[in-house]
């Protein structure tokens, strides 16, 4: 405009969760063990579970000689969790955000197939 402001809304507007910080970050690393198919099963590699140790934030990687390492995620979800729960958690706040304007990411890594 004329006067220098701008009056275009979307410049302005603010994601609901955003606070007055202009450097806050919405990054999330999600950790997700997908369930046994039926020929992991058959040849008995539910055993490995025992290698680890979950919570709905950490992954405790143990070894055979006793060896660990734990690592913390924004979230864990084990072999018994849903598609819709992972959605649910992951995905619907972005694309809350994407029909509401505002940019948004889903980046997915895993396995081919699983």
């Amino acid at each position: 405009t004329s006067n220098g402001t701008n009056n275009n809304a979307t410049n302005n507007a603010k994601r609901p969760d955003q606070n007055n910080d202009n450097n806050i970050s919405n990054i999330q690393v999600v950790c997700r063990f997908r369930p046994f198919n039926d020929r992991e099963k058959s040849i008995g590699i539910e055993d490995d579970l025992k290698l680890f140790e979950l919570t709905d934030k950490t992954v405790k990687f143990k070894d055979t000689s006793g060896t660990s390492q734990t690592v913390t995620y924004s979230q864990v979800f084990d072999q018994n969790s849903t598609q819709e729960q992972v959605f649910s958690t992951v995905a619907q706040d972005a694309m809350r955000d994407i029909f509401s304007g505002f940019n948004a990411s889903v980046f997915a890594y895993g396995q081919t197939g699983s």
